[in-house]
């Protein structure tokens, strides 16, 4: 089969290709570091996938130099800006690395820079400190402000006519009129949008939830029989020695499964009792309609309400192993049906992907499986 439309997507042991997607080449290949373009993928019953790229030809001129030794395929597949003709390489799934789009894949998040940029005596300089919070902005702002204005130029500015300064609610700037590139302060607090890729996300949400265990702990461990007897150094030692976190870590999972189970159990003994037709109230059909299109109607009102059903189900539920595949077999299904499209359609594939991404932004560890290759194979013995 040819994947050659913009957009296409393939899946190969847990990595998605897209047409058109940008990619980057990987150790194997021999030219690490060069970024391309996916352009075609003909893929076979028995074979490993041919991945046609075409590569940008690279910025820096110490990575051109990684071109000298490339065979005339590899080389032929960089696009030059004097050149629209090219050819692209041929490269297998372990030569290639495909790129997200943060604009389209990730999630973002406003973050606030102060942004400050100076020239004075002949010296010119700036610098941005990013941060989350607003406040802590506001406040990284107010401090370098004090610290200009009682050691800086600005005073010394002031004095002369042709002094000039403006500010608002978040910044700041004063320049010397006629002489605003030999003379000048900016400071301000800017928003900019900051893409969170998924193992950023994992490694805050990590850091996060090891911190939150580390206080709980020591808020419950103070003022026991014992810890009189140990000293401040020692009870920051213990609260983050690994072996005592991979303790607790321990205990909370033991806890955190019993509790999924019961979740589990009850789940089974409702969908058991056939009660996925929820009870709610139905539209009665408007006078004079016909029989036939009052019966649809209402058909159609179940049909939502048991989706409804099915996707706050697994979206509420927890994802452990025992009991995911289940759950996921109600939701595909349920997304097929409403879709009309076939489970075993191409676009399975797809919707799985979305489905891991799903899993691993709201569970901090997803259930049992290493990586997306082995959840999707384990999910393919179910789904397919």
């Amino acid at each position: 089969m040819i994947y050659k439309q913009e957009g296409e997507q393939f899946l190969y042991k847990g990595a998605c290709y897209k047409i058109g997607g940008r990619v980057l080449t990987t150790e194997a290949s021999g030219y690490e570091g060069l970024f391309g373009r996916l352009v075609e993928i003909h893929t076979s019953r028995e074979g490993v996938p041919e991945l046609y790229c075409t590569f940008d030809t690279p910025a820096l001129p110490s990575k051109r130099g990684m071109l000298e030794g490339a065979s005339h395929e590899f080389r032929s597949a960089v696009l030059h800006t004097d050149c629209l003709a090219y050819r692209a390489s041929v490269m297998t799934p372990e030569m290639v690395m495909p790129l997200a789009s943060p604009e389209q894949d990730y999630v973002w998040q406003v973050i606030y820079a102060v942004t400050a940029h100076w020239a004075t005596d002949g010296e010119s300089g700036a610098y941005e400190l990013p941060f989350t919070d607003l406040n802590d902005a506001k406040r990284q702002l107010q401090d370098d402000l004090w610290e200009e204005f009682q050691n800086g130029c600005v005073e010394r500015w002031r004095e002369k006519s042709q002094f000039v300064e403006m500010e608002t609610e978040q910044s700041y700037e004063c320049y010397l009129d006629g002489e605003y590139s030999e003379n000048h302060y900016f400071i301000a607090v800017e928003q900019r949008l900051l893409y969170l890729s998924p193992s950023f996300l994992k490694i805050t949400s990590e850091q996060w939830m090891a911190q939150k265990i580390r206080d709980d702990f020591s808020h419950q461990a103070k003022g026991r029989r014992n810890d009189r007897k140990l000293t401040a150094e020692q009870w920051e030692r213990i609260c983050h020695s690994p072996e005592v976190m991979q303790r607790l870590l321990s205990q909370i999972k033991t806890s955190c499964t019993a509790y999924r189970r019961s979740l589990s159990e009850a789940a089974e003994s409702l969908l058991e009792g056939n009660c996925l037709q929820i009870k709610e109230e139905r539209p009665d059909s408007t006078a004079g309609a016909m029989a036939g299109n009052a019966e649809k109607s209402e058909q159609n009102v179940k049909d939502r309400y048991e989706l409804e059903y099915l996707f706050t189900f697994v979206e509420a539920s927890s994802f452990e192993q025992a009991i995911l595949c289940d759950q996921l077999v109600c939701l595909w299904t349920a997304f097929c049906l409403h879709n009309k499209i076939d489970a075993k359609a191409d676009r399975y594939s797809t919707i799985l992907h979305d489905l891991w991404d799903r899993l691993i932004k709201n569970e901090e560890d997803p259930a049992y499986w290493s990586g997306y290759e082995s959840f999707a194979l384990s999910m393919g013995r179910y789904l397919r």
